[in-house]
């Protein structure tokens, strides 16, 4: 962990309320699915953003505006500076992911963020399934990366507009995978776990919790797990399905 002030490099809306920004910063020691918490300059907490991908010199975020300090973020231009914190948390074992010879990669709204670095590392076969409220987002960062050929992302809308409409838990059966991958709202992930102890599949779920001070120090972002309660941004965000207690 590191405390760091970056300049901003480029920060550019993606689709109504999500932004890509994306920082210098050393990068030698960040793993996919860990966090940096980043301050806004006119609020008192900082926020936390997992990294989406990881560059020679650069990283990048991807956030949704539901605030105010993501909504600085936001309004925040190239050459501006902010200060960062990280990298915190565990991330995903790529190692052990790659062990397996089918993997699916199931995101939820932004929990499609950390899954742009994830599948730069996967060398086994793999297929993505992305939930959305409405227009998609990020997808084509996935295309020419998976080992199983074309069509290798499903997408599932609320309202329709594109692909499913509906859930993007209907889009997948967890047995037709070695391991799940999973990242989104705390509703989703419920949902995703219960799916995979159901057919008995193993998930790593990286989770989706307010934080205040990303280095376990508040508890407030505390899990229930089968090992007690355990602090998401401390002992997690990746975490074991089956170990989570909903």
């Amino acid at each position: 962990m590191k405390y760091s002030r970056a300049e901003i490099i480029s920060n550019d809306k993606i689709t109504e309320g999500i932004y890509s920004m994306k920082v210098t910063a050393e990068t030698e020691s960040v793993k996919p699915g860990q966090f940096y918490m980043l301050q806004p300059r006119g609020e008192l907490l900082p926020r936390p953003i997992s990294v989406c991908e990881i560059g020679g010199g650069w990283l990048e975020f991807c956030y949704a505006v539901v605030g105010a300090g993501t909504l600085e973020f936001s309004e925040m231009r190239v050459g501006d500076e902010i200060n960062l914190t990280g990298p915190l948390g565990n991330g995903f074992d790529m190692d052990f992911i790659n062990k397996h010879k089918r993997v699916a990669v199931v995101s939820g709204s932004i929990g499609i963020a950390p899954f742009i670095e994830v599948c730069k590392r996967l060398t086994c076969e793999y297929e993505c399934f992305c939930g959305f409220h409405g227009e998609s987002y990020l997808t084509y960062r996935f295309v020419g990366r998976n080992a199983l050929g074309t069509p290798h992302t499903k997408i599932a809308t609320d309202n329709g507009v594109e692909g499913h409409r509906g859930l993007v838990t209907e889009l997948f059966d967890p047995k037709d995978f070695d391991l799940i991958l999973a990242c989104g709202s705390e509703g989703f992930s419920k949902a995703v776990a219960q799916m995979c102890v159901k057919a008995n599949v193993p998930l790593l779920i990286s989770m989706d919790r307010y934080m205040a001070c990303g280095v376990g120090a508040c508890l407030c972002c505390t899990c229930k797990t089968v090992n007690g309660n355990e602090r998401c941004c401390a002992d997690g965000p990746v975490f074991k399905g089956g170990e989570l207690l909903w």
